[in-house]
């Protein structure tokens, strides 16, 4: 895997311009490549190996802004952001989020066009409950939030309740 050759097509790709191609570096091992200014936007990113990689002014630097997102479909409360989600990582990993217990993400994307890059995801209730039908959900507060797509992304999370509670609240079942 040439990645010099794949970032300079990606490139391209996102500037609309001929002989782009959109970077797909799903599961690849970047453990310690030279990623320093790369456009990452758009880039398939779901389970590469990212440790030890420079990231510095890249959609992943960690000290990246957060760029301002329409948050208000999350119920927000003394700086945190109120949502839900499913209880196993759906997508990459095999997390089981529990209550009682905070999450931070490994890797951050501040990037608002790609939907799907690294991250914890949240969302409203009824998203969830539509997308989801039969997964066990999580309630949970977080930090560090943007609007990716039709979703949200935080870098920490803390789970407050299970399904069961929620629905207790809800439905006073």
């Amino acid at each position: 895997m040439n990645i010099p050759e794949i970032l300079a097509k990606h490139g391209k790709w996102v500037r609309g311009e001929e002989g782009g191609e959109r970077a797909d570096l799903a599961y690849a091992n970047l453990a310690g490549a030279n990623l320093t200014g790369a456009n990452l936007a758009y880039a398939g990113l779901a389970g590469a190996n990212l440790a030890g990689t420079n990231l510095k002014g890249t959609c992943l630097d960690p000290e990246a802004p957060l760029p301002e997102t329409d948050l208000s479909e999350l119920e927000e409360k003394d700086g945190w952001y109120y949502g839900y989600r499913t209880q196993k990582s759906q997508h990459c990993g095999d997390t089981v989020y529990e209550p009682g217990k905070s999450y931070e993400a490994p890797y951050f994307s501040v990037s608002i066009e790609t939907a799907c890059h690294p991250g914890i995801y949240l969302a409203p209730l009824d998203w969830l409950k539509e997308h989801y039908p039969n997964e066990p959900l999580v309630r949970v507060r977080a930090k560090h939030v943007l609007k990716a797509g039709d979703k949200y992304r935080a870098k920490y999370i803390e789970v407050l309740e299970w399904e069961q509670t929620i629905k207790k609240t809800i439905y006073g079942t």
